[in-house]
């Protein structure tokens, strides 16, 4: 009868140990992710001085552009730092959006090749962010559906690991395409 008990408490003791290693494991997945999208949203800022350097030769009469770039660039170094990410997201898409727009209202900054390069490097990293936040939303949907699910369950509420927020999706607005007029640069 004691070999049962034994059993039994062995079984529910290796089943514990594998849990919390395993929900810790994916904790630290989204952890990980999470500072995937810093590191993105930093290299990012990193590159915006020299993109407002070449923005400046080429279109200096253009300030409202400059004075936009800048504050764009202000609101996603306060977004990592305060790690906000979706601030910071959504200021790094403003960003993007006020280059693309400039480049096709001033067609003689398509033949400016450091623009057109920043500008790619630009597109890559925002690509690179929407990958991480991507890794980040499926990191966030492993843990949660872990920390939910029976049996594993009751060991997260034993460690008390409560769910993590899954970053905020594009409304069906954001998705649509964005008319940029310039009338409104004074």
């Amino acid at each position: 009868m004691w070999w049962i008990i034994l059993i039994i408490v062995l079984a529910l003791v290796l089943f514990y140990v594998y849990e919390h290693n395993r929900l810790q494991r994916l904790n630290m997945q989204v952890n990980q992710s999470g500072s995937d999208i810093d590191v993105q949203l930093k290299k990012r800022a990193d590159l915006i001085p020299n993109l407002i350097s070449t923005v400046k030769g080429a279109v200096n009469a253009e300030r409202g552009t400059l004075e936009r770039v800048t504050k764009y660039r202000t609101q996603i170094l306060d977004g990592v730092d305060k790690k906000d990410y979706n601030a910071a997201l959504q200021a790094s898409n403003n960003l993007t959006t006020v280059l693309n727009a400039t480049a096709e209202s001033y067609p003689e900054l398509h033949t400016n090749q450091n623009f057109m390069q920043l500008s790619e490097t630009m597109t890559t990293i925002a690509n690179q962010i929407a990958s991480c936040q991507s890794a980040y939303n499926s990191c966030v949907a492993d843990y949660n559906l872990s920390v939910q699910n029976i049996p594993s369950s009751f060991v997260a509420k034993m460690m008390n690991l409560k769910e993590k927020d899954a970053m905020i999706q594009a409304t069906s607005e954001e998705k649509q395409n964005v008319n940029v007029n310039f009338d409104d640069i004074k």
